[in-house]
């Protein structure tokens, strides 16, 4: 899964330039009580709600493909750096929505700095970015409308 700079890949990016992925993995190398809690992104303990697996984002599967039509987690102490031809070379499998990056970018956030921000102040970041952005190519969101000059 492509983590950072991936609003870079498609207008600014030169074949040598590297960007980061996180190791995707089979839900089901995981015990049931494991993938509940990946899946959720929540545990219970000792009757309070807390984070569970912090580096870990759930990635539902790809319908009728033969290697990811299982559901999937990223493995965000597993990164790496891959340049954008071997990226671009391996094609692109899926794409995450953009309040599924919102949800990404807000758990990376919490597993690397333990800073805990709501959606919604992901959302008016990310917002910004977008409407701000003048080589933006989408789709856009309903959230991020193009701002005029």
């Amino acid at each position: 899964m492509v983590l950072s700079p991936s609003c870079e890949l498609i207008s600014k990016a030169k074949p040598t330039d590297t960007v980061e992925v996180a190791r995707v993995l089979r839900l089901d190398s995981q015990d049931e009580a494991a993938a509940q809690r990946i899946i959720t992104g929540w545990q219970e303990k000792d009757a309070v709600i807390i984070v569970a697996f912090a580096h870990t984002v759930f990635l539902a599967p790809v319908p009728a493909h033969p290697k990811h039509d299982n559901p999937m987690f990223a493995h965000l102490k597993s990164t790496r750096r891959v340049s954008v031809a071997d990226l671009r070379d391996a094609g692109r499998i899926a794409a995450l929505s953009h309040d599924a990056r919102v949800s990404v970018i807000r758990r990376d956030l919490y597993y690397r700095y333990r800073w805990l921000v709501s959606t919604a102040e992901v959302q008016a970041a990310e917002q910004h970015r977008i409407s701000t952005d003048p080589h933006f190519t989408g789709p856009r969101p309903e959230w991020a409308p193009r701002l005029q000059p």
